[in-house]
């Protein structure tokens, strides 16, 4: 009911979300699918109407009394899940310089997502692809926005992830390897990044723990990965004290 007011109006998501005055929109559709009733959903970032989540749902068409609990339950399980997706949306808005990196960097997370829900579900070549698109969508968001930060630092992210299609050390530490420099590289641009610190430490730690290089350059790597860290852990501190 809360929608009532807009059901009948040929609008964008985003000029909805305006009027209704939400961040995030629900809207899906009901088909009967053989002797069921299927309700397909979607949740939408309300000011660009970015999909952040699809569904479905599939009752027996004689059990209808269930359909309306079972569908609330399922997806308000699912907006508590995305409602930290959408956040960091909004707020990746407000830091990009422009419309279309951001954008690129909005569908980049949602391949990441994907990625994630891929690998729960054991598709290797799944989460492969996933990973790969998030990679071109950060390639150009890179090119749409050179002076921003964020998409290196996804790049980070999804470099340091696709460490489980890793088949050999070498494989591993070529993963690694081009996590610290898209996290080098978001460093240069924005020096007090916590994420790309993070995607850093974490990434020579591991590389580290491999022990798949000699003595002396491990030693190093250790030291590197632990002074990352302490660096890391120091500027969520002060970020924190900030916002106190």
């Amino acid at each position: 009911n809360g929608a009532r007011t807009v059901r009948d109006i040929d609008a964008s998501p985003d000029s909805l979300a305006a009027i209704l005055g939400v961040g995030t929109l629900v809207d899906g559709t009901v088909d009967r699918a053989g002797n069921n009733i299927r309700v397909s959903y979607r949740i939408l970032e309300g000011q660009s109407g970015v999909p952040l989540f699809r569904g479905s749902l599939d009752w027996p068409s004689d059990d209808l009394s269930s359909v309306s609990s079972g569908l609330a339950a399922e997806v308000g399980n699912a907006l508590r899940e995305q409602i930290g997706v959408e956040v960091r949306l909004r707020e990746g808005r407000a830091a990009a310089p422009n419309s279309a990196a951001w954008l690129h960097v909005a569908r980049a997370e949602r391949s990441i997502a994907d990625a994630a829900k891929a690998l729960r579900e054991g598709d290797g070549e799944a989460v492969s692809d996933a990973f790969d698109a998030a990679e071109a969508e950060l390639t150009s968001a890179q090119s749409s926005a050179p002076e921003w930060a964020e998409p290196l630092v996804l790049r980070s992210q999804v470099a340091y992830e696709r460490y489980v299609l890793a088949e050999t050390g070498e494989d591993f530490l070529a993963t690694m390897a081009d996590a610290v420099e898209h996290a080098s590289g978001a460093l240069a641009l924005e020096p007090d990044n916590p994420a790309a610190f993070e995607w850093r430490g974490t990434a020579l730690y591991r590389r580290w723990l491999l022990q798949a290089e000699d003595e002396d350059v491990l030693d190093n790597v250790f030291e590197n990965a632990r002074d990352e860290r302490l660096v890391e852990a120091l500027t969520v501190l002060q970020c924190s004290h900030e916002r106190l």
